[in-house]
């Protein structure tokens, strides 16, 4: 059953609820600017959603528990990730396109570029190899 819920701080929720929680499909929508479009359980993120955070970031994927996990696309501004997400961070495949034009395609870990990747400059050079902790780990 579909209901409307308004809360002290202004947010507001319209979707379905079971026992007094969200739960099912439904939209948050917070005084901040945050709104969430998606699956809930138990009053949690779960399942596919759309997430749109006060720094107007915006995530469509799948969340776990709350958190973005599994595949999913984040787009803040001009940069655009679209791969793997592991409690909230970027981990395993993915590739980043940054607002400058360069894109990175291969490992994350942790949010940070890990692993075996290609990084690809907008004027066409590029650096394939090893990246630890955000950075080149190897001779270029």
């Amino acid at each position: 059953m579909e209901k409307r819920l308004s809360y002290s701080d202004k947010s507001e929720y319209t979707g379905t609820i079971l026992k007094g929680q969200r739960h099912g499909k439904g939209i948050f929508r917070g005084e901040n600017g945050v709104m969430y479009d998606g699956e809930w359980k138990f009053d949690t993120y779960e399942g596919q959603g759309k997430l749109i955070s006060e720094d107007g970031s915006v995530y469509i994927g799948s969340f776990v528990n709350g958190k973005k996990h599994g595949k999913g696309r984040n787009q803040r501004g001009n940069s655009i990730y679209e791969g793997e997400f592991k409690e909230n961070f970027k981990f395993g495949k993915g590739k980043e396109t940054y607002s400058n034009g360069s894109v990175y395609e291969g490992f994350f870990n942790q949010g940070k570029k890990c692993g075996n990747g290609m990084y690809l400059l907008p004027d066409g050079s590029y650096y394939e190899g090893q990246f630890f902790n955000d950075n080149i780990n190897g001779l270029v």
